[in-house]
């Protein structure tokens, strides 16, 4: 059995992205989680530390999506080794190579 951990880059990268998409500042998601000071929120978009579970629902909630979408990396967009592909219109692309 595979266990599934959360990328806690792939997870910063999802909350800036939906926080970005409904225009909200780092200030208003603060509030509304009613934290103390905005460092958490930045930590979380660094990777460094993960939000809780109730927040990560409650932000689930803001944004209208499921918990899964924030920790998952889109359906758009995957990676598998180096490359990088995006599906567009059910064909497989290749967006880009990295080389190490």
């Amino acid at each position: 059995m595979d266990k599934k951990l959360i990328d806690p880059l792939k997870l910063g990268m999802n909350l800036k992205k939906y926080i970005k998409k409904i225009g909200y500042k780092v200030k208003d998601i603060q509030n509304y989680l009613c934290l103390e000071c905005p460092q958490p929120i930045y930590r979380w978009f660094k990777g460094s530390t993960y939000p809780s579970i109730h927040h990560l629902y409650a932000l689930s909630c803001l944004f209208g999506v499921s918990m899964n979408e924030l920790v998952e990396e889109s359906d758009e967009r995957k990676e598998w080794g180096n490359r990088i592909y995006q599906i567009k219109e059910g064909k497989l692309i290749l967006e880009k190579q990295e080389i190490l």
